[in-house]
């Protein structure tokens, strides 16, 4: 989990059999033990569902999935103009690569720590260590940017 800047919070690495909602109460948990007040938290489409929903509230925090706009829309035969019908129901169907808001920050994060050899692949055979190396690459790279401030 991470702040909107994209430093982690908090980690909570899982067993490849292990679904990523059955992990989000362990690190709701952690966060909590940790003193972190979240009232809201972003989750891509992984997380939707009303028992996350559900757990999320029981923590007192505002889940909302960030959904990836449509690609694939069911037009009646008799439409010639696709791009005008689809446009009059309200999509937005312009060509081009376009943003999410909150969708791109733990991308961003993923990034960051994939420039480290330990973190960029599961070398590790304990989640633990996992998480482990993940702390200390964010702690890393969190140092590397406030030296740079301080110069």
């Amino acid at each position: 989990m991470t702040d909107t800047q994209g430093f982690l919070l908090s980690t909570a690495v899982t067993a490849a059999n292990e679904n990523d909602r059955q992990g989000l109460k362990r690190l709701l948990d952690k966060l909590k033990a940790l003193g972190y007040w979240l009232k809201k938290m972003w989750a891509d489409m992984g997380y939707q569902g009303e028992k996350t929903q559900v757990l999320a509230n029981s923590y007192g925090i505002d889940l909302e999935i960030v959904k990836r706009p449509p690609t694939r829309f069911w037009v009646p035969n008799h439409v010639v103009d696709v791009k005008k019908y689809l446009t009059d129901l309200g999509y937005d169907v312009s060509d081009g690569f376009k943003v999410l808001p909150r969708r791109w920050v733990v991308e961003r994060t993923f990034a960051w720590l994939n420039k480290y050899r330990r973190p960029s692949k599961d070398y590790e055979y304990l989640t633990e260590t996992s998480e482990v190396t993940l702390l200390i690459a964010m702690a890393r790279t969190m140092l590397k940017r406030l030296v740079k401030h301080l110069k």
